[in-house]
């Protein structure tokens, strides 16, 4: 698991104003790829008073989460809500996952060729990093009829003192034991029938 921020501040973004963000630009692929990110959005605090918006005007923080693969996932947050987390796995997760439940981990090799022909079976996933971010400000005013608020601020989580993790790169690889023994030495199985 790789945090991927460092610092944290809020973020002010006017009404129709847009911030984009990157997550883990050099990023390795991997065969199982996870992210996953917690930010919050503050409505309370942006006016020359500091009254909340009323209801009916209430802020909200509109995000978008691009993959490098191609997927994409999008909602909104009515910034009265506090925090969100939002979580995308690698839409190829699931194919990898199948085929190494099914692995025998329990398999001798011969050689590193013979370990790596198990390997080669596995299906291949598509790097899902870089990860982009994408926030949009819709923000309505009338703070309590008191002041115009033509602001909304956000801020992503940093990664706190016990190591929690808010925005995260999770990654898993099958790094086989090699356990190399010659044919003679007992009985065993070969993943694809060869030695």
């Amino acid at each position: 698991m790789e945090s991927g921020v460092e610092e944290e501040e809020w973020i002010s973004l006017g009404d129709g104003e847009t911030y984009d963000t990157l997550f883990f630009e050099d990023a390795e692929l991997k065969p199982w790829q996870y992210f996953t990110i917690v930010f919050e959005c503050n409505d309370d605090g942006n006016g020359e008073t500091g009254a909340p918006n009323t209801q009916e005007e209430t802020d909200i923080l509109h995000w978008t989460i691009r993959a490098n693969n191609g997927q994409e996932s999008s909602g909104s947050l009515d910034c009265n809500d506090g925090e969100i987390e939002r979580e995308m796995p690698n839409e190829g997760n699931d194919d990898w996952g199948n085929w190494f439940d099914e692995l025998d981990l329990d398999l001798i090799y011969h050689d590193y060729d013979d370990a790596d022909s198990v390997m080669e079976t596995a299906p291949s996933n598509k790097n899902m990093f870089p990860i982009t971010v994408e926030f949009t400000a819709e923000t309505h005013g009338d703070t309590l009829g008191q002041n115009q608020d033509k602001e909304l601020e956000f801020m992503i989580h940093e990664q706190d003192s016990e190591g929690y993790c808010s925005v995260c790169k999770i990654t898993y690889d099958v790094k086989y034991k090699t356990m190399m023994a010659p044919e003679q030495r007992q009985s065993h199985r070969h993943y694809n029938g060869t030695s």
